[in-house]
């Protein structure tokens, strides 16, 4: 080993491994040669480790992925679509609220009652009946709850959006 920096962790870490093992096991009869022994395979171990993380981190790397065609109308970022999802005109303010806790800011349903101060299965239910009367007003397709809006009816919806987050 010609690095010092990697020697005095490992002799470290052997003073470590001894401070744990030799008072259950006893000192051993040559302490130095254990101390040694016990730098010399940490340090090898390391060298190991780096070189098999050289060898790994060109794979890891690859070229960005092209930007894919939106489907669902132009709206580009995911979270903005949840948004749209969750503002659906059809909803109430208190459930398209209560849909974006859960949907975009990942809050649990307790959490979401905690914040309505209403008992947990009674926010429970509020989403439910939110989620289904969404799928119903979107003409009962079971697409995801990130489907969104085309640009025409974006439009529409971009007030509930903003009412909402506002309040």
């Amino acid at each position: 080993m010609r690095r010092f920096d990697l020697a005095e962790d490992s002799l470290q870490d052997a003073f470590v491994a001894a401070a744990r093992v030799w008072p259950e096991d006893g000192v051993p009869a040559n302490p130095g040669a254990w101390l040694y022994t016990t730098a010399y395979r940490r340090a090898l171990d390391q060298v190991r480790r780096e070189e098999t993380d050289a060898r790994r981190l060109p794979l890891l790397i690859t070229e960005p992925a092209p930007p894919a065609e939106a489907d669902d109308g132009d709206v580009p970022d995911e979270r903005l679509r949840l948004l749209f999802a969750c503002c659906h005109p059809a909803l109430r303010a208190e459930a398209r609220a209560a849909l974006m806790l859960r949907f975009v800011a990942g809050l649990t349903t307790a959490e979401i009652a905690r914040l309505f101060v209403v008992p947990e299965p009674t926010m429970a239910a509020r989403l439910t009946r939110a989620k289904a009367k969404r799928t119903a007003a979107a003409g009962g397709t079971t697409r995801s709850p990130a489907a969104c809006p085309c640009s025409a009816c974006s439009r529409r919806r971009r007030c509930p959006v903003n009412t909402t987050c506002r309040r």
